[in-house]
């Protein structure tokens, strides 16, 4: 699911900041990039946490 809302957003990104405001719309994308990550990160099994020696 985060992988797919991760998709939708760089298909039909929705910015709170638009890209025209050049660093701050940057910014934004990635922050938005970050919190997913974090989310992919903290809903992977155990094992693979273990594996690639991730911290919650």
């Amino acid at each position: 699911m985060s992988v797919a809302l991760v998709g939708g957003y760089f298909w039909l990104p929705f910015d709170l900041i638009p890209d025209v405001f050049i660093l701050f719309g940057i910014v934004d994308d990635l922050a938005v990039f970050a919190f997913v990550l974090q989310l992919i990160v903290k809903m992977a099994p155990e094992e693979l946490q273990h594996r690639y020696e991730l911290k919650k």
